[in-house]
């Protein structure tokens, strides 16, 4: 519960941001160009700094590394409720990438010391569903800021509830380093490996995060300005990310469940596939007509940001013993990607057009996918007699 409340608090502000554009674009210049420039600060400064964010994990404990989190984006929603220019936005949001660069490194180490298969891969589910949990929240925000109430009290509330989450954090907590095996009466415990993962595999890990992640973060981001540019109501715009959001939820919690002790190459495959349902909803947000831009939101929400916690499984397991660390390198390229497709996506949205910028996304997906499937091809199917309770997470 606490690191699911603790993902939520790291995730709502530059949700919020982003469904909340065209209303602080009310009182400041902030329109596409300006959510760009905002989202990518925020993720850059979460990539640069994920690889230190997994070694600090495990050195100061899941407990004090949730409060970290919890703080910073208190503070960050603070400052986003009394910015008056685009560039204390921006300073706010810094908080907010720092709180992310800790985030993901200390819930896979802690999800990967469960010891049951179906458990852990429920775990992972659950926690890495409170991100479009946070989606939802700003989509509910959209909603009710377009009722009349303002977009400075909306956020402070915000900043209410993550104080709240200090609440569920114990105060006390095990470190994030691996848990040693129980010894047993007669026999020697065996560690859980610990051995460097292959540059070839690391890099399409990383590859596939980070362009996936590049589309997947410009939708939740933009979806409210494109939809509100399009002609669409805000309520319309609002349900469809909620939608979407909440079937991001489902998929998130149910896939890794699917393949909890599938081998390794099904998983990569159950990925793409997920990855390529999410590119046919971007490719349905083109036209821009009502009902396509909905079922297009809905889709490209539930499947192509649906594959999250199936990635982290797979970085769990490709990495025993070196879990946040290697977390830090996948991250920093799903956050840098995060970084990267926002900007593109303004960058077009404003010189061409909303439906080219939809295309252009739908690409990155695509290829996304194609690295996820060449992921399955390189692994090879290890024997049952050779498989290690590590290598099945």
């Amino acid at each position: 519960m606490a690191a699911a409340a603790v993902m939520v608090s790291a995730s709502l502000p530059a949700f919020l941001v982003g469904a909340l554009a065209p209303h602080i674009g009310t009182e400041m210049p902030f329109a596409a160009a300006e959510v760009g420039i905002t989202m990518a600060c925020t993720f850059t400064v979460a990539g640069v700094l994920s690889p230190l964010g997994g070694r600090l994990v495990q050195q100061l404990g899941a407990h004090r590394v949730a409060r970290i989190i919890s703080a910073l984006c208190t503070a960050g929603l603070l400052g986003i409720s009394v910015a008056h220019a685009v560039w204390q936005l921006v300073g706010a949001l810094l908080l907010v990438g720092l709180a992310n660069a800790l985030s993901q490194p200390a819930s896979n180490q802690l999800l990967a010391q469960l010891q049951t298969p179906r458990r852990r891969a429920l775990a992972f589910g659950v926690v890495q569903a409170a991100i479009p949990a946070a989606a939802l929240a700003a989509g509910a925000a959209l909603a009710v800021a377009s009722h009349g109430v303002d977009w400075r009290a909306t956020t402070l509330v915000a900043a209410v509830c993550t104080i709240a989450v200090q609440a569920v954090v114990p105060r006390r907590g095990a470190s994030l380093a691996p848990v040693p095996p129980a010894r047993t009466p007669g026999r020697t415990p065996t560690a859980r490996p610990s051995r460097p993962v292959p540059a070839g595999q690391l890099a399409t890990l990383v590859l596939t995060g980070a362009l996936a992640s590049a589309a997947a973060t410009a939708l939740p981001t933009f979806i409210a300005t494109a939809g509100l540019a399009q002609g669409l109501s805000p309520f319309t715009v609002a349900g469809a990310q909620m939608a979407g959001s909440i079937g991001s939820i489902v998929v998130r919690v149910l896939a890794p469940v699917a393949v909890s002790q599938a081998p390794e190459q099904r998983r990569f495959t159950l990925m793409a596939v997920l990855i390529g349902a999410g590119t046919a909803g971007l490719l349905l947000l083109v036209p821009g007509t009502p009902a396509a831009f909905v079922l297009g939101a809905v889709l490209g929400l539930a499947f192509g940001w649906g594959w999250n916690s199936l990635y982290n499984q797979l970085v769990a397991a490709t990495a025993p013993g070196r879990v946040a660390s290697t977390t830090g390198s996948t991250q920093a390229g799903v956050f840098l990607g995060g970084t990267a497709g926002p900007a593109l996506f303004a960058l077009v949205a404003a010189r061409i057009g909303f439906p080219t910028a939809w295309t252009v996304m739908a690409v990155l997906m695509a290829v996304a996918a194609a690295c996820a499937l060449a992921g399955q091809a390189g692994r090879r199917r290890p024997t049952a007699s050779r498989m290690t309770t590590a290598e099945r997470i």
